[in-house]
């Protein structure tokens, strides 16, 4: 029989993305996250956030969590807990973004609140082939923890720019 106290739970990797229901006049936000373990007792959980249209930004963050002092049950789960963090760091930083957009134009625009929904891969091949924020995306998947996401990057980089929007 294993003790809670040697046994290790091991999780998959987790990717998912979010993008915003509706932004008036600053572009269109989408929110690239991934979650995992990177050894004993070590989480880690990344985002990416790509903002196309009215204006372009790109914003990521990596944080880690050690969880050898930290009881799982406490936290509701590792996994749980890194993808509350990631979504809360996520909305925490549109909002200084916004911020700073608005201390820059002092335009009611910035101020809005961004929801954001669930979102799909496709979202980021509609981004690509449209040839929006090449170098972002492949930053993404040049410097992302994610196997699951570097992989499907890479076949997104290797897409042609088919949109010709006039």
């Amino acid at each position: 029989m294993t003790s809670a106290k040697t046994r290790k739970t091991v999780a998959a990797e987790e990717v998912w993305l979010k993008r915003s229901s509706n932004t008036l006049g600053l572009g269109v936000p989408l929110v690239i996250m991934a979650i995992g373990e990177s050894g004993e007792h070590q989480w880690w959980g990344e985002y990416s956030i790509l903002i196309s249209g009215g204006t372009t930004a790109y914003l990521s963050q990596r944080t880690t969590l050690n969880t050898a002092n930290v009881p799982e049950d406490i936290l509701g789960g590792y996994s749980s807990f890194m993808k509350m963090e990631v979504e809360q760091q996520v909305q925490t930083r549109l909002s200084v973004h916004l911020f700073e957009l608005y201390e820059k134009t002092k335009s009611d625009y910035a101020l809005q609140k961004i929801d954001l929904v669930d979102a799909v891969k496709e979202d980021v091949i509609r981004l690509w082939l449209r040839g929006h924020l090449h170098e972002e995306i492949k930053k993404i998947k040049d410097t992302t923890q994610s196997e699951t996401l570097r992989t499907f990057l890479t076949k997104v980089v290797q897409l042609p720019d088919v949109f010709t929007i006039k």
